[in-house]
């Protein structure tokens, strides 16, 4: 984020980005209550279990009632080239190549507003 005249300008830094805008890999949409136990079954067989008072917004607020879920997948090398999930990394000057069985993402808001899980010790 940058302030020029007045003006907020906010900037784009995710590292994740489709290289092709219709090909990217969907989300799939789930409407949970953030106050109990939900397990989301995924059409491939993914099983995903949240917590009760899991969540908490920006403000590390626990969250309580109803909450928007995204998740997608990503199965093989294919999804991961259309989501535009880099998978170059450095390590001490070396570059590596990240090798993965597959990933999940997961995005929770409410209002239209970002949650985070809940840091517990």
């Amino acid at each position: 984020i940058s302030k020029n005249e007045n003006k907020v300008i906010l900037k784009d830094t995710s590292v994740i980005k489709a290289p092709v805008k219709d090909w990217d890999i969907a989300y799939q949409k789930f409407k949970i209550n953030a106050d109990s136990l939900t397990v989301i079954k995924m059409p491939s067989g993914t099983s995903l279990t949240i917590e009760p008072n899991s969540m908490v917004d920006s403000l590390d607020n626990l969250v309580k009632g109803e909450v928007d879920i995204e998740c997608r997948e990503f199965f093989d090398p294919i999804d991961i080239m259309v989501a535009g999930i880099p998978m170059q990394y450095d390590s001490a000057g070396t570059n590596y190549t990240l090798e993965t069985a597959g990933m999940i993402e997961i995005n929770g808001s409410q209002n239209n507003q970002q949650l985070k899980i809940l840091k517990t010790s």
